[in-house]
C-alpha cells in the first residue's frame, strides 16, 4: 500500500516510478531503468534491504544512485 502512495505522489510531481516487490526484481529494475534515485524498504522478500543496499553500493554501475531507506 505504501509503494502505491509513493508512486502516486511521484507521478503527481512529474516523476516516473517503478515498484519491485522482491529484491531480485528490484535489482533487475535498477539495471533495466537506471533510476535517478531509489526508495528502499529494508523488509523485502528474498533479501534484507540492507543486503540489497550493499550490493547496489558495491557495483560500479549503481553505486552513484542515491538511496533513501
Amino acid at each position: 500500500a505504501f509503494a502505491g502512495i509513493l508512486v502516486e505522489v511521484a507521478r503527481e510531481r512529474g516523476f516516473k516510478a517503478v515498484v519491485a516487490a522482491h529484491a531480485e526484481a528490484a535489482l533487475a529494475a535498477v539495471r533495466r531503468y537506471a533510476p535517478s534515485a531509489i526508495t528502499l524498504d529494508i523488509h523485502l522478500p528474498g533479501m534484507h534491504g540492507l543486503a540489497l543496499l550493499d550490493r547496489l553500493k558495491n557495483q560500479p554501475e549503481t553505486r552513484h544512485i542515491p538511496v533513501q531507506i
